[in-house]
């Protein structure tokens, strides 16, 4: 949203714009602010506030996959089903495409405002406020973070992030924590979204670190991971309020009481947190089904199937690799074939050697194809004397 705010503070203020609603969705709102001066853009938290005119505001909340582009009139799109809003003028046309995009007043703002909390790329935030709500909740840590009217603007991954490089525990409480613990979270958050809003991509990596720590490519420590980076353990998840926390309930050791060790939810290939193929390659259920068929085809595996079969012969032939052990016996029959990685090797020794031989008869059946079809072309191109001639010479 800051992002936002700050493109259209170059952009916008100070234009007069035309508004229309191309999807109907916001008549009357795109009616109020019609050729009105767009005066200013507030962005606290996951809200935007647009002044128009002498007292006209418009509330935007994008919510999962909402957009707001701005391009030169000559070169922009057409408006598509989902255009709630866009702004044209001076040159430039700008398309809104949210959840939330209401019309209202001062008095509206001031409601909204008032409801949302501190938010950690504030340029004024009242930390004191904030500390003194959160020291009398006894809410956990990774419930607070996500009530917009205590953070405004921190959502799932960054929560997870969040707690993690501020080495506390999820379920720690408000009414547990210290001033020093607060501030560590406090302080974690402004400098994340701070990377996240100049970077355009939440990071909580430097590429450095990742470097550094064996994962050149990874940004995240521990969302959507199954191995915290730091630690090499197990990343635990649970759910909480329809939404999946992510921990490492090693490095995040204080009070670990209430803390489900039970993995909710699998890793998945997240729309919100892109990761490059390189990360997402160690961990089969990030992948999609193609990538997944690509990469049993390179181990001779079956490449048929739905994704949940396909993901469980990755993981399998993955696990199996780890179980490596140097003392194979392929001599006769034994228990070492009922190891993992000894029965892929030996089931794919089988069927290299099944290859090979189909090979074989299919080299050896050409050959014998070849041999009749000389031995035809022979019999056929013999050029023989027609019986005519024959005669004449015996005549002769």
């Amino acid at each position: 949203m800051h992002r936002v705010a700050n493109l259209f503070c170059k952009k916008l203020v100070g234009k007069k714009l035309r508004a229309t609603s191309p999807n109907g969705r916001f008549i009357e709102g795109a009616k109020a602010i019609n050729k009105k001066v767009f005066r200013k853009i507030e962005a606290v938290g996951k809200n935007l506030f647009v002044f128009f005119g002498k007292g006209e505001v418009v509330h935007v909340h994008f919510g999962m996959s909402g957009r707001w582009s701005i391009f030169d009139s000559s070169k922009a799109p057409e408006p598509t089903p989902t255009t709630r809003l866009s702004l044209e003028g001076s040159g430039l046309t700008a398309h809104l495409s949210a959840m939330t995009c209401a019309h209202g007043d001062q008095e509206m703002y001031e409601y909204k405002r008032g409801k949302l909390g501190q938010d950690p790329l504030s340029n004024s935030p009242d930390v004191d406020e904030l500390w003194d709500r959160v020291r009398k909740s006894k809410k956990a840590m990774s419930r607070l973070l996500m009530d917009q009217s205590f953070f405004a603007g921190v959502g799932n991954i960054y929560r997870a992030e969040i707690l993690f490089c501020a080495r506390l525990c999820p379920g720690l409480k408000g009414n547990e924590m210290t001033r020093h613990e607060f501030n560590r979270v406090w302080e974690t958050s402004v400098h994340l979204m701070r990377i996240g809003r100049d970077t355009g991509r939440i990071t909580s990596i430097s590429q450095e670190e990742a470097a550094a720590l064996g994962e050149p490519h990874r940004r995240r420590y521990v969302y959507n991971q199954s191995r915290c980076l730091v630690c090499s353990g197990r990343v635990s998840n649970f759910k909480e309020a329809g939404r999946t926390v992510w921990a490492c309930l090693h490095c995040q050791s204080t009070n670990k009481s209430g803390i489900s060790v039970e993995v909710a939810t699998k890793p998945f290939n997240s729309h919100c947190a892109k990761e490059p193929l390189q990360v997402r390659r160690k961990t089969a259920t990030k992948l999609t089904v193609k990538e997944l068929q690509n990469e049993l085809r390179k181990y001779g595996l079956i490449v048929k199937g739905k994704k949940s079969k396909l993901v469980a012969a990755l993981e399998r032939h993955i696990q199996d690799l780890s179980e490596h052990t140097a003392d194979l016996d392929l001599s006769g029959k034994n228990n070492q074939e009922q190891h993992g990685y000894h029965r892929r090797l030996v089931s794919h020794t089988k069927t290299q050697n099944a290859k090979s031989r189909h090979i074989e008869d299919g080299n050896r059946e050409r050959e014998k194809k070849r041999k009749r079809k000389v031995k035809t072309e022979k019999q056929f191109c013999t050029v023989r004397p027609r019986r005519s001639l024959r005669l004449k010479k015996n005549q002769v």
